[in-house]
C-alpha cells in the first residue's frame, strides 16, 4: 500500500480539521480521525463523513468545538458524541470508550475511556479499528488494519466470540464489508459466526433490516451472500426460506453483479446478462429483494413485514415480485400488459419487473421481446399518466347518471380502453362511453 500521506485526498482532508486539531491541542487533548475515514485514506476512496475520537469529555468537546462551528448537535452528547459543522464539513467527535453490551440485548453500557487503544479494541473489524493523528497525523495501528486491508482480511480486533457476543450485527456487518472491500474472512472470524449466529435474535429488526439493504446495495454482493450461506446466517436472516432454496437466495441476492455467474444452466445465464447493469443503488436492491421474496413464495410477504419494511416498499417489492413470477411462468407481456404493469406499479418501477424476471429465470426471449415493445410504447406514450380525459363531473352530464357508484364503474372503463388500446381524447371517450346507448 502507498504512502497514504502522499495523496491530495489526505492532505486536502486533513487541512480541512487543522483548526479543530489545533484547539484541542492547545486545550491538551488527543484527537484522532479515527474508523471508516481512515480505511477509506488509506484505500485511496472518496472521503465524506469524518469521524474523530478524543480523550476530552462531550462537555469539553463542545466547549471546543462552540466557537469554530456554524451548527452544533448535542443529541449524543450523553453518549460522548457531539457534531459541527466546521468550515463546511459535517464532523462528529467522541470521547474514547471503553464500553461493554448487555448480553441480552445489543445496547452498549457506555463509560468513558482514557486511551486510544482501548477505544479501537471496541470497534468492529480491524480494518475499522485505526486512527490518525489529527494534529502528528501519525497513523496508531495496534491491531493491524493497515496490513489486514492490504492482505485483504477481515478480522476482529478482539477474539471474535468476544465481538459478536457484544455486538451480534457485527455478523451482519460483515457480510457487507467482505463483497464492498474484495475480503476474506480468516477462520475464526468464520467460526464464531456459525456458533454465535443465533445471537442475531436479540438484534431489532429494524437493525438486521439496514444491514441486509446495505448488502442489497453493494456493487457486487455475492461474496456477501456466500459468507452468509457458509456460515448458517443466513438461516438467521431468511427463516422463511427452506435450507434447500438457500444456493437460490445466493444466485438471486448476487443478481445484477457482472462477476456473478448465477447458474450452471445455460438459459438462467443467458436471462441473468439480459438484466441492465448499470441501475442506480436503490434499483439495484429492489431487483435483488423481490427476487428473493419471489423464491419465498407466500412467505415472502410475511418477511418482509417481520424485518419492518415500511408499507410503501412491502407493496413495491411484492407487487414486483408477483409481475415477474408471471411472466417468468408465461405470463403476458405484450403493450396491454405492460400497460397493466405499468398503472400497477408504476411506469419507471416497469424496467425493474423485467429485471426481476430475468433474474428469476424468465425465457430470456420473452424479455428480451418485453423490454423492446416497452421501448416502442415508450416512444409514443406517456406511461406515467393513465388519467382518463373526462372528470366525473363531465361524465354524470354526458351519461345523465346521479353521483354513485354508476360514475365510477364508467371511470373504470375509461381507464381499461386506456390499458387496451393506448391514449385517447375526451372525444373518443365520449363517444366510447355513449356506444352502448346508440
Amino acid at each position: 500500500m502507498s504512502d497514504w500521506r502522499s495523496s491530495p485526498t489526505a492532505e486536502a482532508t486533513l487541512a480541512s480539521v487543522e483548526s479543530v486539531a489545533r484547539a484541542f491541542a492547545d486545550a491538551g487533548h488527543e484527537l484522532y480521525l479515527v474508523g471508516g475515514v481512515v480505511r477509506d485514506l488509506l484505500l485511496g476512496s472518496a472521503i465524506n463523513d469524518l469521524d474523530f475520537t478524543t480523550s476530552a469529555r462531550p462537555e469539553q468537546t463542545r466547549a471546543l468545538v462552540s466557537p469554530l462551528a456554524t451548527a452544533l448537535w448535542t443529541q449524543g452528547e450523553r453518549f460522548g458524541t457531539i457534531g459541527a459543522t466546521v468550515d463546511g464539513r459535517p464532523l462528529e467527535i467522541t470521547t474514547f470508550r471503553a464500553e461493554s453490551y448487555d448480553e441480552d440485548s445489543r445496547k452498549p453500557i457506555v463509560s468513558f475511556g482514557d486511551d486510544l487503544v482501548t477505544d479501537l479494541s471496541r470497534r468492529d473489524f480491524t480494518i475499522n479499528a485505526m486512527a490518525i493523528d489529527a494534529t502528528s497525523r501519525e497513523l496508531a495501528d495496534p491491531y493491524g488494519g493497515a496490513a489486514d486491508l492490504d492482505a485483504r482480511l477481515l478480522r476482529t480486533p478482539l477474539d471474535p466470540e468476544i465481538s459478536f457476543t457484544d455486538d451480534p450485527l457485527r455478523m451482519m456487518r460483515a457480510a457487507r464489508f467482505i463483497p464492498r472491500f474484495g475480503l476474506e474472512a480468516d477462520d475464526a472470524l468464520s467460526g464464531a459466526v456459525v456458533e454465535l449466529g443465533h445471537r442475531l435474535e436479540i438484534v431489532s429488526a429494524e437493525r438486521v433490516h439496514d444491514e441486509f439493504e446495505r448488502l442489497l446495495a453493494v456493487d457486487a454482493p455475492r461474496l456477501g451472500f456466500e459468507f452468509l450461506e457458509s456460515t448458517t446466517l443466513l438461516g438467521e436472516v431468511m427463516p422463511e426460506l427452506d435450507r434447500m432454496r438457500w444456493p437460490e437466495a445466493v444466485r438471486r441476492g448476487s443478481a445484477l453483479d457482472p462477476a456473478s455467474d448465477p447458474s450452471p444452466d445455460a438459459s438462467s445465464h443467458a436471462a441473468a446478462e439480459a438484466v441492465s447493469d448499470e441501475l442506480p443503488v436503490s434499483r439495484r436492491a429492489l431487483v435483488r429483494r423481490a427476487a428473493l421474496v419471489a423464491a419465498m413464495g407466500d412467505q415472502g410477504e410475511a418477511w418482509l413485514r417481520r424485518l419492518r419494511y415500511s408499507t410503501a416498499n412491502r407493496t413495491t417489492t411484492a407487487k414486483v415480485a408477483a409481475a415477474a413470477v408471471d411472466i417468468s411462468g408465461g405470463g403476458a407481456a405484450d403493450a396491454r400488459a405492460l400497460r397493466r404493469l405499468a398503472h400497477s406499479v408504476g411506469a419507471e418501477t416497469i424496467v425493474d419487473v423485467l429485471d426481476t424476471a430475468a433474474v428469476i429465470g424468465a425465457p430470456d426471449d420473452l424479455v428480451a421481446a418485453a423490454r423492446a415493445t416497452l421501448d416502442e410504447l415508450r416512444a409514443v406514450e406517456d406511461l406515467s399518466d393513465f388519467a382518463p380525459p373526462l372528470d366525473g363531473a363531465e361524465v354524470i352530464e354526458l351519461l345523465s347518471l346521479d353521483p354513485g357508484p354508476a360514475v365510477g364503474d364508467a371511470m373504470r372503463r375509461l381507464l381499461e380502453h386506456r390499458i387496451e388500446n393506448g391514449p385517447f381524447d375526451a372525444e373518443e371517450a365520449r363517444r366510447f362511453l355513449t356506444a352502448d346507448q346508440d
